[in-house]
């Protein structure tokens, strides 16, 4: 079921766990769509985008060319799966699901998540690192000079096999 153009970016590891996490989306993520709540989203909030400050914390937000109506959740799940991969380069390393975790509780704290959203965290964090990754793979073959397109791909790669590995319901 992956696309026919990537079997010229991944090799057959990649290609396999692209279907992997296809079929994951097809039995966690795509069921759930409709149930969701809908709102405006940034569509690309990662630690990139961020302002800090180093006494206050984030001061900002950058770069609204992904900002979208869609599913209020979809936010989190493409925050989450960034933060995910932070965790899991970190030190110390922190394990992909106890990300989500923690990322979910803040979120929830300040946007409480019904039922049907919070069994699409991990999904949806899957999702995006889906997409991130094989985007990636395919500039990284237009233009294998250019290190900025593998800066997530790797880890994206481990951390989506992790979640897809555990099938979670809840995170």
């Amino acid at each position: 079921r992956v696309a026919g153009d990537l079997r010229t970016y991944l090799p057959s590891t990649r290609l396999a766990l692209c279907d992997a996490a296809v079929q994951y989306l097809d039995r966690h993520f795509y069921p759930a769509i409709p149930k969701l709540r809908q709102g405006m989203i940034h569509g690309d909030l990662n630690d990139t985008n961020l302002l800090f400050d180093d006494q206050r914390g984030v001061e900002g937000v950058l770069d609204f060319q992904d900002a979208l109506h869609g599913c209020c959740v979809f936010e989190l799940g493409i925050c989450a799966g960034y933060f995910a991969i932070s965790a899991w380069t970190g030190t110390p390393r922190l394990e992909p699901v106890a990300a989500l975790a923690a990322i979910t509780r803040g979120f929830h704290a300040e946007f409480p998540l019904e039922d049907a959203e919070l069994r699409v965290v991990a999904p949806a964090a899957v999702a995006r690192l889906l997409i991130s990754a094989t985007n990636a793979a395919k500039q990284a073959f237009l233009e294998p000079e250019n290190e900025y397109v593998q800066h997530t791909a790797n880890p994206g790669w481990e951390v989506i096999e992790d979640l897809i590995g555990r099938d979670l319901d809840v995170v």
